[in-house]
C-alpha cells in the first residue's frame, strides 16, 4: 500500500508502460481489507482522456476465475443442483450437448476437466463463428461442436489450455441455473458485491451508459512507431473464456471476496476453486528463482513464492491486458490492467515488485527499466496456448489463451519449426516465388470441414485467398505456392491487429480435380485440419448421372423407401421421389402452402394414376430447367438434369403409375412396377 503512494512509483509506472508501449494502466491493491487505487496514462488517445482507477477494461481470460466461481456456487448448492459436482461427468449433466471424439471422452470428462484444461482437447480458436458470420455461434452451439472437433491428449495426460471448455462450463451455468450467463453473474457477483461498472459484452457496458469510461484498446507499429486503435466487439460465442468488461476499483472487490471468503465465495466454494488440478510445465527446471511450478486449480493460475501461495490469473486481448493476484498468507493482492498487449508484461513486473516489496525482498535483480525483469514474461510460466478474447475474441478472442493472437501464432510457428525469416529455411531459397501450373480457378471454391464449418477459397490479386474474418479471432489468409501445385504458405494476417503468420497449407489433387484444402490452424495437433471442397467439377458431374423417378404406394410418404432409393443411387443414379398431392398425407409446395391428402375411393384410383403419370411429366419439365434445379438443388449451378431420358419405379399404386408414365412420357424409357395392379 505504502509503495503505490511512494513519491517514486508513479514515475516508475510511467517509464514501464512507455517501454512496452503501453497508452495507459490502472492498478488498484488491497492490504488487510484496505483499498487503494491509481491510474497511469491515457484511457484513449484521441482524444487524449486520461487513465484512471475507473476506466474500464476488457479484461479477457482473467474473467475465467468469475466462470470457475460461477461453477463453484453451484456445486456448493447441494439442495437445488445435487448432481452438480466437480467430478461430475459432464455427459450426465448435459446429455443431448456434450459429445467428445475420441473414444472415451464423453464418457470420462469431468467438470473439473474442463476448468483445468486437462480435457485433452486443444484451443481450436478457429473453429467458432463470431456476430459476423452468418450462422454465429453461441455457448450450446460451440459445445455441440466439441464431436466435430479432434482431441491432442488423453484426459488428464497434460496441461492444454482451451478456451472453448470455459465457454461450455457458461452453457452448463446456464442450463441448470435457467439464466443466462450475463444475468447470472450481475445476479450472483456484480449486484452483491457492488461491482456496478462490469458487465459480460462491451455492449452491455454501453447500453448502461458507461461508453465514455470504456478504454481503447491499442496496439503499437514499429514500423512507423504510433499506435493503431482496435475495435472491442462482443463475443457471445466467447463467454466465460472472457468478455467481461470491468475497472480495478471494481474488480478488487471480486479478489477481495475471493481471498477473505466472503459472501458469496464461501469457504467450500473458495477450497474447491483453489484445488491444484494440473500443472502448466511440471518440467521443475523452467521456473523462476525461489518460485514453484505453476498449477491450474479452476480458472486459477497457483505458485509458491518464498513458501507463500500466489493465487490469481492474466488476461491478454489484442489491445488489452490484466492480471490479479493475491497471497492469502498475507491478505494482500492487486489488480492491474491496461489498454494495449504490452500491458500484461508490463504487469508481470509489478506483480513481482509488489510482492518483493511485500515480503521485503531486496536481494533480487533490480527491477528498473534496463532489467530484464521488464520483459513481458508470463509469472506462471509457458504462454497458454491460446485464450478467448486474447488474441480475439478470447483468444482468436475471448479466449477465443491467455492469450492474444499474436503469442498464440507464434507459438504455432514454433511448434511448426518456423520462424519470421526462416519460413523457407529447409528447402532452397528462391527470389520469387513460382506460380502452381494448374489455373488458380482449380482451387477455387467452398470447403468444408464440420467442426471448423466453410471456408471460400477465392482469387483476389491473382493469388488465392481466404476471408475468414467471421471467425472469433477473424484473420484472412493469402497463398503462395511453394511446390508441386499442392503446397504453399498461406499469410494469415489478423482481422484486428494486423499482425501476420504463416500456416502450412496443402491441396489434395485427384484425377486433376482438387478435392481437399489442409491447414496447419491447430498448433497442438499433428495433422492438419482438412476440408473437402464442396463445389468444383466433381460435384457438378454428379449431376450429369441419369435420373430415376420413384413414386410410392397410396396415401404414404416416399420417405419410408429411402433404403430402396439409397441403393439405387449408390449405383450412379439421381433417384428423384415424388411426394404427389391429395395422395401424400401432408405435402407443404415451396410458397409454403400446402394441402392434405383426400378420400380417394377405389373408383378413383384409375384417375389417380393418371394423375400421378402427370405429376411425372410435371416433375421431369422441372428437372430440364436451371430454375427447377436451382429450386431442388440450391448452389449447384447446373443448367439442368439430364432428363431426357430417364427410368422409374413405383410401389403398389405408384407401380402401375409407372406404366401410365411411360405410356404418356417418351422420356420415361424404362420402368418397373413393384407389386402393384394395372388400372
Amino acid at each position: 500500500m505504502d509503495l503505490l503512494h511512494s513519491a517514486g512509483f508513479a514515475s516508475y509506472v510511467t517509464e514501464l508502460i512507455n517501454q512496452q508501449h503501453v497508452p495507459g494502466l490502472a492498478i488498484a491493491i488491497i492490504h488487510n481489507d484496505q483499498i487503494a487505487s491509481a491510474g497511469y496514462g491515457h484511457a484513449s488517445l484521441d482524444p487524449e482522456t486520461p487513465c484512471t482507477a475507473d476506466t474500464l477494461f476488457d479484461i479477457a481470460s482473467s474473467a475465467k476465475s468469475l466462470t470457475a466461481a460461477a461453477v463453484g456456487l453451484l456445486v456448493d448448492d447441494n439442495d437445488m443442483f445435487p448432481d452438480m459436482q466437480y467430478d461430475a461427468v459432464m455427459s450426465t449433466l448435459l446429455p443431448e450437448d456434450f459429445v467428445m471424439s475420441g473414444e472415451g471422452y464423453t464418457e470420462g470428462v469431468t467438470v473439473e476437466d474442463i476448468l483445468s484444461h486437462r480435457s485433452g482437447m486443444p484451443s481450436h480458436d478457429d473453429s467458432y463463428m463470431t456476430v459476423r458470420a452468418a450462422k454465429p455461434d453461441n455457448a450450446r452451439s460451440i459445445t455441440r461442436n466439441l464431436r466435430n472437433l479432434p482431441v491432442a491428449a488423453p484426459i488428464r495426460s497434460k496441461y492444454i489450455y482451451c478456451n472453448m471448455m470455459y465457454t461450455v462450463a457458461t452453457h452448463l451455468v446456464e442450463v441448470k441455473s435457467g439464466q443466462d450467463f450475463g444475468t447470472f453473474l450481475e445476479e450472483r457477483f456484480f449486484k452483491p458485491l457492488d461491482m456496478a461498472s462490469t458487465t459480460l459484452q462491451p455492449s452491455s457496458a454501453r447500453s448502461k451508459g458507461f461508453e465514455s469510461r470504456m478504454a481503447t484498446g491499442y496496439t503499437w507499429k514499429r514500423a512507423n512507431s504510433t499506435y493503431h486503435g482496435l475495435e472491442n466487439p462482443d463475443c457471445p460465442e466467447g463467454q466465460g473464456a472472457g468478455s467481461v468488461i470491468s475497472s480495478v476499483n471494481d474488480f478488487i472487490k471480486f479478489v477481495k471476496a475471493f481471498m477473505n471468503c466472503e459472501d458469496p465465495i464461501n469457504k467450500n466454494v473458495y477450497e474447491g476453486l483453489v484445488r491444484l488440478r494440473s500443472f502448466v510445465n511440471p518440467n521443475p527446471g523452467r521456473r523462476k528463482r525461489h518460485t514453484s511450478p505453476v498449477a491450474y486449480a479452476a480458472g486459477l493460475d497457483i505458485y509458491f513464492y518464498k513458501g507463500h501461495m500466489v493465487v490469481g490469473h492474466n488476461g491478454v486481448f489484442s489491445g488489452f491486458g490484466s492480471r490479479f493476484f493475491f497471497l492469502p498468507d498475507f491478505s494482500f493482492g492487486a489488480v492491474i490492467m491496461g489498454n494495449s498487449d504490452g500491458a500484461n508484461g508490463v504487469a508481470t513486473t509489478l506483480v513481482q515488485k509488489l510482492i518483493d516489496d511485500l515480503l521485503g525482498v531486496t536481494d533480487e535483480r533490480p527491477h528498473d527499466s534496463k532489467s530484464k525483469a521488464i520483459r513481458p514474461v508470463e509469472i506462471r510460466g509457458p504462454k497458454p496456448q491460446a485464450e478467448a478474447k486474447d488474441a480475439n475474441p478470447m483468444s482468436k478472442n475471448q479466449g477465443k489463451k491467455e492469450k492474444k493472437k499474436q503469442e498464440k501464432k507464434t507459438q504455432a510457428k514454433k511448434s511448426q519449426g518456423i520462424q519470421k525469416g526462416q519460413v523457407n529455411e529447409q528447402r532452397p531459397k528462391r527470389n520469387t516465388p513460382q506460380p502452381p501450373t494448374m489455373p488458380l480457378s482449380a482451387y477455387a471454391g467452398n470447403y468444408w470441414n464440420p467442426g471448423y464449418h466453410n471456408l471460400l477459397v477465392q482469387i483476389r490479386d491473382d493469388a488465392l485467398f481466404i476471408d475468414a474474418t467471421d471467425r472469433s479471432m477473424g484473420f484472412t489468409l493469402k497463398f503462395e505456392h511453394v511446390s508441386d501445385d499442392r503446397k504453399f504458405d498461406a499469410h494469415l494476417t489478423d482481422w484486428l491487429d494486423g499482425s501476420d503468420d504463416i500456416v502450412k497449407a496443402e491441396f489434395v489433387i485427384e484425377d486433376a480435380q482438387v478435392t481437399r484444402l489442409g491447414l496447419q490452424l491447430e498448433e497442438m495437433l499433428k495433422e492438419m485440419i482438412w476440408f473437402k471442397k464442396k463445389d468444383g467439377s466433381r460435384r457438378k458431374a454428379h449431376l450429369q448421372f441419369p435420373v430415376v423417378v420413384f413414386s410410392p404406394t397410396l396415401g404414404t410418404t416416399p420417405l419410408f423407401y429411402n433404403a430402396i432409393a439409397q441403393a439405387v443411387a449408390s449405383a450412379g443414379y439421381i433417384v428423384v421421389s415424388i411426394e404427389h398431392p391429395y395422395d401424400a398425407e401432408f405435402l407443404e409446395f415451396p410458397d409454403r402452402s400446402n394441402v392434405t391428402a383426400a378420400n380417394i375411393t377405389d373408383a378413383q384410383v384409375p384417375l389417380g394414376v393418371n394423375n400421378r403419370a402427370r405429376d411425372v411429366s410435371f416433375v421431369l419439365d422441372q428437372l430440364s430447367t436451371k430454375d427447377g434445379v436451382a429450386a431442388l438443388l440450391p448452389g449447384t449451378g447446373a443448367p439442368g438434369l439430364k432428363a431426357r431420358r430417364v427410368a422409374i419405379y413405383g410401389h403398389s399404386v405408384g407401380g402401375a403409375a409407372a406404366a401410365e408414365a411411360m405410356r404418356l412420357d417418351c422420356r420415361v424409357v424404362a420402368g418397373a412396377n413393384l407389386d402393384g395392379s394395372m388400372f
